[in-house]
């Protein structure tokens, strides 16, 4: 299961916060949620096979710097799993007050 997967080379980022979806409420910064926001199964003669997962990391910290620095981390971490093109996008969460950088990239299965 891909989603194991990703979790085992992300489990040790930001201290272990690393979190499918959604963060707990109050939890203490910088952590990570990661997603699968897609996933695409070739249809072959022979019936269906690679499978395409886009994942995408979240990291949310108090400071750009430190959000960027998670980003490069989540980079790193991911690259056993053979990622496609990695796209980083640098946001700002008004509801929250936390920068974010997100990370995504496609892997074949």
């Amino acid at each position: 299961m891909i989603e194991s997967k990703i979790y085992a080379v992300l489990k040790e980022l930001q201290g272990g916060r690393v979190f499918p979806l959604i963060a707990p409420q109050g939890t203490a910064r910088p952590y990570l949620v990661y997603m699968l926001p897609s996933d695409i199964t070739e249809k072959m003669l022979q019936g269906f096979g690679a499978q395409q997962v886009t994942v995408q990391v979240d990291a949310y910290a108090d400071t750009l710097i430190s959000a960027s620095q998670a980003g490069d981390e989540i980079v790193e971490a991911l690259l056993p799993l053979e990622p496609g093109d990695i796209e980083r996008t640098p946001g700002y969460e008004e509801d929250t007050g936390l920068y974010r950088q997100t990370i995504e990239t496609q892997i074949w299965l």
